[in-house]
């Protein structure tokens, strides 16, 4: 991994580390079918130990995660995305910088603001960091334009959380 991936990597962990487990009934939105055998691959386990064999046959399922459950599970995601897989990278990046505003929102930056309003700064700025990586790293024009887009539009706004006295 190049030094500055194991950067991202270390912030990743370092700002989801202590996210608490949001329980078993709270992992996939409330009524979503789809999400059923997510919620059956991942309860109980912790984001950092989620078998990669279970990853990828959930690689597209992020919509499917409860807002806590996305804060809670986003990181193992964009972990594996680090590693250059193209599949999680499509699909947590899809997810992170929407090309076409979420059918329910009134536009990609409400979707992004009430999706993501579980999360703490600290935890956007490791996400900021991560897009800010990949979209230098990628040869994809269409991939890098749709990360700019984002950053430009949401996550480029987020701002540390203030000091605490």
């Amino acid at each position: 991994m190049n030094p500055r991936a194991e950067t991202v990597r270390r912030t990743i962990e370092q700002a989801f580390d202590d996210v608490p487990y949001p329980g078993d009934a709270q992992l996939v939105s409330p009524g979503d079918d789809g999400g059923v055998d997510l919620r059956e691959d991942l309860k109980g386990k912790h984001w950092k130990e989620i078998p990669r064999d279970i990853l990828r046959y959930h690689h597209d399922d992020l919509p499917f995660l409860s807002n806590i459950g996305l804060r809670y599970y986003l990181p193992a995601y964009l972990l594996a995305a680090l590693e250059d897989d193209w599949d999680f990278l499509h699909f947590v990046i899809f997810n992170l910088a929407p090309t076409l505003d979420m059918y329910g929102y009134e536009s990609k930056q409400d979707y992004l603001r009430k999706r993501f309003s579980e999360f703490t700064p600290t935890q956007k700025l490791a996400i900021r960091e991560f897009m800010e990586f990949v979209r230098d790293e990628m040869s994809d024009r269409p991939m890098r334009s749709q990360i700019a887009s984002a950053l430009e539009d949401y996550w480029g706004t987020v701002e540390p959380a203030p000091p605490s006295n």
